[in-house]
């Protein structure tokens, strides 16, 4: 351990000015990630004060218990409209954003088991930058012949206000609206995305394109049954964004979870991963690798865990 004198933590500051104040720091720590510009310019200009590793997933949540998107298929044909790279783009490109096929990610045990980068190669996720000709197949399914939405329901998207945010709500927005749906956008703080929007049942948004998960431990079963079980969904502080409650899904974590084999509950928590693509409760955006920025003389040191940064360790030189 470095066993630092004095750590001092600043807060509330927009993350492209701490950002860019990390850059031109000597001793500073930023502990969230840098917006893409600011990334593209540590990578090019300041590649030491620069650490990147996996870490998680970004998905869009569709609420699967209010209309509209309690039809299955119209949350299919959402899928397949959405153009994934331009998600990718938004959060700073190929450098920390890998386009996903599913919700087992890289640096979870099951990836491989799960098709690796290829994922399951369902029709409706296997076109990265959106298939229109797909999406009107599931539009036809859901019942909308002409392959436009001609519901009354107005779509609420909510997320963090805060880049990336407001890009990644847009590009998820503009897929909507490819398919004829009326939306509205609401851009607010991370914390009231959580409490008062997303992370609140009885809200009733239809979607929260700016989700993000990352496992609490390295198994499969961090990496699905909160987000994704039914049993994981509770009124208030609720991370299954989606209010995804199927018994059948249920039922393939809590099997998973029981067996003790690791190549058996590997292939098991593939399956339940399969299956939850199949409900198409969100879009699988990117699979995530975190950036970390740190001032020109700081020894960071990166937790192997959560990839964040140990302040037990991390020291200026």
């Amino acid at each position: 351990p470095a066993y630092s004198d004095k750590i001092v933590w600043n807060a509330g500051i927009d993350p492209t000015v701490a950002a860019n104040k990390t850059l031109d720091s000597t001793n500073l720590l930023m502990a969230d990630t840098p917006p893409a510009p600011v990334l593209q310019k540590a990578y090019t200009s300041k590649k030491k004060q620069l650490s990147i590793a996996p870490l998680g997933i970004y998905y869009a949540a569709l609420n699967t218990q209010v209309p509209p998107f309690n039809n299955v298929n119209l949350r299919k044909a959402v899928v397949a409209v959405e153009n994934r790279n331009a998600y990718a783009l938004d959060r700073g490109g190929k450098l920390v954003a890998t386009v996903a096929t599913h919700f087992i990610y890289p640096e979870v045990p099951g990836f491989k088991e799960a098709g690796g980068m290829a994922g399951f190669k369902q029709d409706f996720v296997s076109h990265p930058s959106g298939d229109h000709s797909v999406a009107c197949k599931y539009m036809k399914l859901a019942g909308y012949p002409h392959c436009k939405y001609t519901g009354n329901a107005n779509v609420l998207i909510v997320g963090d206000n805060a880049a990336p945010g407001p890009q990644e709500m847009q590009t998820v927005q503009s897929g909507l609206t490819q398919l004829g749906f009326k939306t509205t956008i609401k851009a607010v703080p991370q914390q009231t995305m959580y409490s008062k929007f997303c992370g609140y049942v009885k809200a009733h948004v239809n979607v929260c394109p700016t989700a993000g998960w990352i496992e609490d431990f390295p198994d499969p079963y961090a990496a699905l049954f909160v987000p994704f079980s039914g049993q994981a969904i509770v009124p208030i502080n609720n991370s299954n964004w989606a209010v995804l409650n199927d018994p059948k899904v249920n039922k393939q974590i809590n099997d998973a979870a029981a067996i003790t084999n690791q190549s058996q509950r590997f292939k098991a928590f593939a399956q339940a991963d399969k299956m939850i693509v199949n409900t198409a409760a969100a879009i699988p955006e990117v699979w995530s690798d975190n950036a970390e920025l740190e001032g020109s003389t700081v020894h960071g040191v990166l937790d192997p865990w959560n990839d964040d940064w140990n302040l037990s360790f991390s020291s200026a030189k």
